[in-house]
C-alpha cells in the first residue's frame, strides 16, 4: 500500500440503471473518473418534504483525484434528474500501489 492523499471516491445515487451508465460513461469518456461502479438494487430511505420515502435505486462508486471533484461533480448536476443529488466524497488515504499508477494514467494530465 501507498499514501494517496489526492485520491478521492464520490458516491451517487440516481434513480435507474439507464441515468447512472449514462453519468458513469460521460466521466470516464472525459478523463474525469478512472473507473466508476454500479451496485443496482440498492434501497433508499429518506425523509422529503415532510414524508418518509422509500426507493429502489442505482449506487455509483466514482474514482477520481481531488483535482477533478469540482469537473465531477458539475458534470453529475448536468446529468441528474435529481433537484438534490447526493454526492459524497471519501478520501482515500491509501491504495495499492499498481491500481493508483493505473488510475493516475487514465485520467485528465
Amino acid at each position: 500500500m501507498i499514501k494517496t492523499e489526492n485520491f478521492i471516491i464520490l458516491i451517487c445515487n440516481t434513480p435507474n440503471i439507464d441515468n447512472a451508465k449514462q453519468i458513469a460513461h460521460k466521466l470516464v469518456k472525459e478523463k474525469l473518473a478512472a473507473c466508476v461502479n454500479l451496485f443496482s438494487g440498492v434501497t433508499s430511505i429518506y425523509e422529503w418534504e415532510g414524508a418518509i420515502e422509500e426507493e429502489t435505486e442505482i449506487t455509483m462508486i466514482i474514482k477520481t483525484l481531488r483535482e477533478y471533484r469540482e469537473q465531477t461533480e458539475e458534470m453529475i448536476l448536468e446529468i441528474h434528474p435529481f433537484d438534490t443529488p447526493e454526492i459524497i466524497q471519501i478520501d482515500v488515504p491509501a491504495s495499492n500501489g499498481k491500481y493508483y499508477d493505473w488510475l493516475v494514467g487514465a485520467l485528465k494530465n
